[in-house]
């Protein structure tokens, strides 16, 4: 193993279960000879699955935090090098690496470079491009693309879920990882109703200050996310077609929306360009009402 890899891949394709699952493997005492898969059996599988194992430690967002703060890096730095409790790995977490600020970046750096022995830091990133290059130039790069449609058809198909796969993941872009959310609660109900709200605005039944308030206190980022499967599966259309499962939201919402390429793509740059923002403290009312603005540009009837 090297001292630091970094698993880069999309969203909601299970980089962390991944993660987790491998951090599990280094700690485990009897791991399978062959595959090096943990045992689920010895003393260590069953601390780590109780999240008390003294050799194992995972980096994330704080409750209602945007950025990992140099504090939390500090503690990771301390604990790195203390003497381990067991024979195997000292292993860490750190995800989403992308949103350490420049202090926590630059504190972590310190361990990249002088690693303990038998130190394995993972670090999770489904935007490894907005690390600093100096935290990337030091780890082994592993990609976990998507998911083929059927593996995460299949996938699906094992969990516990009340719709069906082909429409959670036409719905999710298929990630399986964020089908199985939208089928949790009314998440899928409520992505349904921003596109209906969408959709009135645009045909002039809705003002568009109504609809932002609305939605102003609707988590942005998945604001942003629907809106961008929508929009790509509209641009999709235009180049190629295929058997994949199909959202019904996209068609209804490319019907009034300008026949050129090039509005598809201004509106999506717009929505990744809003994205971009997400994390800052731009008001949630102005977020929302930017949004909307994006949609009337490129509407046909406006």
């Amino acid at each position: 193993m090297p001292h630091a890899l970094l698993l880069a891949g999309p969203e909601f394709c299970g980089k962390y279960d991944f993660a987790r699952a491998l951090a599990k493997s280094l700690l485990c005492e009897k791991r399978d000879v062959n595959t090096q898969a943990a045992c689920n059996d010895c003393k260590s599988c069953s601390l780590f699955e109780a999240d008390s194992h003294p050799d194992f430690s995972a980096v994330q967002l704080a409750e209602k935090k945007s950025q990992i703060v140099v504090d939390q890096i500090r503690k990771l730095n301390e604990f790195v090098y203390l003497s381990r409790s067991y024979e195997g790995s000292r292993v860490v977490i750190i995800a989403p690496v992308e949103r350490l600020n420049i202090n926590a970046a630059n504190s972590l750096l310190k361990t990249l470079e002088e690693p303990p022995e038998k130190t394995v830091l993972i670090l999770v990133s489904s935007n490894p491009s907005q690390l600093i290059p100096t935290i990337r130039s030091r780890c082994q790069v592993l990609h976990l693309p998507q998911p083929t449609l059927q593996q995460a058809t299949e996938w699906l198909s094992t969990q516990t879920i009340e719709n069906s796969p082909d429409e959670l993941l036409a719905a999710a872009g298929g990630k399986p990882m964020l089908a199985k959310q939208l089928d949790e609660g009314e998440r899928l109900a409520t992505r349904k109703e921003l596109a209906t709200d969408i959709l009135k605005l645009l045909r002039g039944n809705h003002s568009l200050t109504n609809v932002a308030k609305k939605w102003e206190k609707t988590p942005k980022a998945d604001l942003l996310d629907w809106q961008l499967q929508w929009v790509q599966a509209m641009i999709k259309s235009q180049y190629q077609s295929d058997d994949a499962p199909r959202d019904t939201i996209s068609p209804h919402l490319h019907r009034l929306m300008k026949h050129s390429i090039s509005s598809l793509w201004e509106l999506h740059d717009g929505l990744v360009e809003l994205k971009s923002h997400v994390h800052t403290s731009l008001s949630p009312l102005l977020f929302t009402e930017n949004m909307l603005i994006l949609w009337n540009n490129q509407s046909r009837s406006h």
